[in-house]
């Protein structure tokens, strides 16, 4: 057996099980759609049309992905996605819009990928542990939470971000205007746009304007650097 043979072996074995979910639906403008993850990556994009569209892929090593259900929740104020573990007690998980809902977890395996796409001027809530979230191209504003995880925003709106163990990436147009406000603890914030500081600077902490400094930006991290960006297109 070849080299490349033995590797895409491990590969399988390292999930032994897959299960796929796929769901398209409407979702107007202005209006937030949320995730709510456990472990593995979210990965946002732009959609083509004017529809959401997402698919979740489910792996197991030791335990089923079918016991983890992805449930999609649509309520007044949008659309709430989640990955429903099995419960660790009696009482059941269920998927609800921001604080509310429940997923008590314990020693479960299975990694869902989500990938997500995005009518323009749709809001984006992503909060996950383990995994990293990105989310290019976003038309709204975006609020992005991981505990170990790297982020990678570019939206149009408002941007607030938070990781643990992670780095953060913000990529802005150089026309933007924002007021940023960027705190790293064991780490380093580098902007590639021109910064006007309010007040004094310093390594791990920086509030200042960026253009006119319409929208916020608001970026936190223990264990990771801050990068502002430049945008490419």
């Amino acid at each position: 057996m070849t080299r490349v043979a033995l590797l895409l072996l491990f590969a399988d074995a390292a999930f032994a099980a897959t299960a796929d979910f796929t769901w398209s639906g409407a979702i107007a403008p202005n209006q937030t759609f949320e995730v709510k993850g456990l472990n593995g990556p979210v990965r946002v994009l732009p959609s083509a049309g004017t529809g959401a569209s997402l698919r979740a892929l489910r792996k197991g090593r030791r335990d089923d992905p079918n016991h983890v259900r992805i449930d999609v929740v649509p309520h007044p104020a949008g659309i709430t996605v989640c990955a429903v573990y099995p419960s660790a007690d009696s009482r059941p998980n269920e998927c609800k819009p921001g604080n509310a809902g429940r997923n008590n977890v314990s020693n479960n395996d299975v990694h869902v990928e989500f990938e997500i796409r995005l009518p323009r001027g749709v809001h984006l809530t992503v909060k996950t542990v383990n995994g990293d979230v990105e989310a290019r191209q976003i038309g709204g504003d975006v609020k992005a939470e991981t505990v170990n995880g790297e982020i990678v925003v570019a939206a149009q709106g408002n941007v607030e971000a938070r990781t643990v163990n992670g780095g953060i990436t913000l990529e802005l147009h150089p026309s933007s205007g924002a007021a940023l406000n960027a705190r790293v603890t064991n780490g380093e914030i580098a902007s590639d746009l021109p910064l006007t500081f309010r007040g004094g600077a310093a390594r791990r902490q920086v509030e200042a304007t960026i253009g006119n400094g319409s929208k916020q930006l608001k970026l936190q991290t223990v264990n990771g650097n801050i990068r502002i960006r430049q945008a490419s297109s």
